[in-house]
């Protein structure tokens, strides 16, 4: 998390052909929510070749958070 209280995940593909799908469950996702479009506590991503995107969490609790995932990727 930075400082100011968000935190992201980064996706990119350099891939000139397939489409990369990235799929992520948080097991633990307290203190945490996602920002929108995105929601709850899974999430799935297609980034189309020579692409990236950004899913942004941010910091509810300023104390602290607690999060556990896991991930699939495929292309």
């Amino acid at each position: 998390m930075m400082p100011e209280g968000y935190g992201f995940n980064y996706f990119k593909n350099e891939s000139t052909e397939g489409s990369l799908r990235e799929v992520v469950s948080y097991t633990r996702f307290t203190g945490i929510e996602l920002v929108k479009p995105y929601k709850n506590s899974n999430y799935e991503v297609l980034v189309p070749p020579k692409q990236s995107k950004i899913v942004l969490l941010r910091q509810t609790n300023p104390i602290s958070y607690n999060l556990r995932f896991k991930y699939s990727s495929t292309i």
